[in-house]
């Protein structure tokens, strides 16, 4: 029997845990018990189930207590947060009680929050780290921890390594007994008028139509509770004193989904204080992500529900924010039907918005965001600077830039994914961008244009580049890229121009299982996820058709490897 099995159910104090241990089966205590939680590349994720390589109360406690080592004695502060999955809130109380052991300041929401808020929280409280308990994008049997650092960025390496070492000596059960049954004590909640204090730093941050700020002259009328009735509900999350001006009021008709999750409250407050009105889909909490099991607004499939009101209203846009709300993704109406824009073209969209009529600005990116970037920046005079994939290493490139340039010259932080920083800020915010990519599109809307002629005029300003993404589930994919990196892909008979192997070649980056294959016309990149099971794949084509055959073919061929 597994030893870190048989210690966990000898030693607990929760008798019912003892109970849960002893229902397990041999398969699923081999399963579960055969890792260690670890970091990936958004903290640590995994599914909740009792295990040391799952999210429970015991691997929760473990990193709550190597935070508070690592923490202790340093006069800390520390911010909390949690989304609406299952168990998310009992996990934030949790570390919040194990922190506070530490002796470390917890300041706790009261109520869910998606991560962009507990981000702003952090930096406005000044905290040294914040915590939210979220799985992101993943589907319901996950869980996660994602962690940040004073400035707003995801904790880098060096801090990484610190608390995993501190991770790998902590007595997990001795942790959690300790708090076991104790009450909730030495913390301070953040309360949910916070949405205010977050909602004013995206207004300060929205330059995009100074021009229609409000006039002191300008009449007042209805308020914002009143123009957010929707299919006979009625919107009691805005103050009723809200009002907006005859000038503010839009053209553009919006569909918004949150995923059943936390962006609703912040998203329709912000798109209405912009004088934006909505109509919603998946609007409730549902933490069975029943109507979307697979919450990831990159892919069209979450887009189902979205879809059907989109039409019943006849919608221009559609936008979606990922259960923590720090993605976007949009679609847009053409002809009849809606069209699913990929996170690049997002991005190209932004790029060229913020970029055009100004010079010496920045943008930061992923070495997996498409080429066509390249050209967007070179042709308005901007710089561009990419990373490894992820917000750590993006909003860590651009604070450092910050320092040479002032972040408000660095326009733009994205990858490819729908993860967009388009404030002063350095970690991806799908609020702020919302409102961002409606402005744009009322905007268009006055001109007789949508988000796809925008998009068919940057092709015809910087030439086309299709960028494909996919991903294959597949456990052990880390190892997958190894033999990859061995055959070279050579089954597949094609002509490469350039092998890049960002582990072992000279990029001027961190090293990294990447593998880059360059050919003429495109270019595709294979990584394994660092949050779950799966090879990544990215590929990049001047011809759309000759792009979609070719990942098709790559698809196929990396299903046949054996390991």
């Amino acid at each position: 029997m597994n030893e870190k099995y048989e210690y966990w159910r000898n030693f607990v104090a929760d008798k019912k845990i003892k109970r849960e241990l002893q229902k397990l089966s041999e398969k699923e205590i081999v399963t579960n018990f055969s890792s260690s939680l670890s970091f990936g590349t958004a903290g640590m994720r995994g599914v909740m189930a009792l295990g040391s390589g799952c999210l429970n109360v015991l691997t929760v406690s473990k990193l709550a207590g190597a935070v508070g080592r690592y923490l202790q004695n340093k006069n800390a502060r520390v911010a909390i947060s949690f989304d609406t999955r299952f168990n998310s809130k009992d996990f934030s109380r949790l570390f919040a009680k194990i922190l506070a052991e530490y002796g470390v300041e917890v300041l706790l929401f009261r109520d869910y929050s998606p991560t962009p808020v507990l981000v702003y929280a952090g930096i406005y409280y000044h905290c040294d780290i914040s915590v939210i308990i979220t799985a992101s994008h993943n589907r319901k049997e996950y869980n996660g921890i994602k962690l940040y650092d004073k400035c707003g960025i995801q904790i880098d390496k060096t801090v990484q390594e610190k608390i995993t070492d501190l991770f790998n000596k902590t007595d997990e059960v001795e942790v959690y007994n300790r708090v076991y049954n104790k009450k909730l004590g030495n913390v301070k909640f953040i309360e949910k008028d916070f949405i205010d204090i977050y909602l004013q730093k995206c207004l300060k941050n929205s330059s995009v139509e100074k021009e229609e700020k409000n006039s002191k002259n300008t009449e007042k009328i209805a308020n914002f509770s009143e123009n957010l009735v929707k299919n006979g509900e009625k919107n009691e999350i805005f103050d009723k004193n809200e009002q907006i001006t005859k000038k503010e009021q839009r053209s553009l008709k919006i569909t918004y989904t949150p995923l059943n999750s936390t962006g609703f409250r912040y998203v329709e407050r912000l798109l209405g204080k912009n004088g934006f009105t909505f109509h919603r889909a998946q609007a409730k909490p549902d933490p069975n992500f029943s109507t979307c099991p697979y919450p990831n607004p990159e892919f069209e499939e979450a887009f189902i529900e979205a879809k059907k009101v989109a039409k019943k209203f006849d919608s221009d846009i559609i936008i979606a924010t990922d259960p923590d709300a720090d993605r976007l993704g949009v679609m847009v109406k053409d002809g009849e039907e809606y069209v699913k824009l990929s996170g690049n073209e997002v991005g190209y969209i932004f790029a060229d918005y913020l970029l055009s009529g100004t010079n010496g600005k920045a943008v930061v990116t992923s070495v997996v965001t498409s080429p066509l970037i390249d050209k967007i920046c070179k042709q308005n005079d901007a710089k561009l600077y990419k990373t490894l994939t992820g917000f750590m290493s993006m909003g860590s490139k651009a604070k450092e830039l910050s320092k040479k340039y002032g972040r408000k010259n660095i326009v733009l932080i994205y990858e490819e994914s729908c993860g967009y920083a388009v404030g002063n800020i350095y970690d991806k915010d799908g609020i702020t961008a919302s409102l961002l990519i409606v402005q744009i599109a009322e905007k268009l809307k006055k001109e007789g244009k949508t988000l796809i002629d925008y998009l068919n005029i940057i092709y015809a300003r910087y030439g086309k580049m299709t960028a494909l993404s996919s991903s294959i589930a597949i456990e052990n994919s880390g190892r997958v890229v190894d033999r990859i990196r061995k055959s070279k892909l050579k089954g597949m008979r094609m002509d490469f121009e350039k092998i890049i192997d960002y582990q072992n070649d000279n990029t001027r980056l961190p090293k990294q299982n990447f593998l880059e294959f360059r050919f003429k016309d495109g270019s595709f990149i294979i990584r394994p996820s660092g949050t779950e099971p799966k090879l990544k794949i990215y590929l990049f084509h001047k011809d759309e058709k000759r792009a979609h055959e070719l990942l098709n073919k790559l698809i196929n061929h990396l299903k046949s490897i054996k390991i």
